[in-house]
């Protein structure tokens, strides 16, 4: 009996002790990157803001277990790109509002749910145009930890889908003065 009763006070320390851990977190999380690519920002921002490009720039949509649905139109407010993985997770990547050449807000949805916001921005930098992409959103309370690997994981997403997006534009611009 002396067993059980140690056995449950540990538990119960070991919840208390994770739930004190958990109200140290932050409840939200916001990831950002930018790259500069080598073209007009009206140029870059048509691209990106096409969504029947997006699986050729973004590593979200890689792979062969993704079924993708773009929408028609497929850029503009209301764009969208629903996603059904064969392991059982499905979801929409929505433009929420559009404010050409400068930003694209966006949402997604994972599981009919709002999983989180975001902004794929463009400046005028030097000869080119800065992209930024943010993603931000609110953790459920007992689930922040994963918040603490956010900016990594998510942050190397953003880094390897913007370098895609450079290498597409710049090729492209490329290919066309060369006809």
């Amino acid at each position: 009996m002396n067993a059980l009763k140690y056995l449950l006070l540990t538990i119960v320390i070991l919840f208390i002790s994770y739930t004190l851990w958990m109200i140290t977190l932050p409840g939200g999380y916001n990831v950002s990157r930018s790259i500069t690519i080598d073209r007009e920002v009206d140029e870059v921002f048509a691209y990106a803001g096409d969504l029947s490009h997006f699986e050729s720039w973004t590593t979200w949509f890689q792979g062969d277990t993704l079924e993708l649905t773009v929408s028609n139109p497929s850029s503009g407010t209301g764009a969208s790109v629903v996603f059904d993985d064969k392991k059982g997770a499905s979801g929409k990547f929505l433009f929420t509002k559009v404010m050409q050449p400068s930003a694209i807000d966006y949402e997604v949805h994972y599981n009919n749910r709002l999983g989180s916001v975001g902004t794929l921005s463009f400046a005028p930098e030097n000869r080119g145009t800065k992209v930024t992409w943010t993603f931000e959103g609110e953790m459920p309370f007992y689930f922040r930890w994963v918040i603490l690997s956010m900016d990594r994981k998510v942050g190397k997403d953003f880094e390897e889908s913007l370098s895609l997006l450079k290498k597409n534009i710049e090729s492209i611009a490329i290919e066309e003065e060369n006809s």
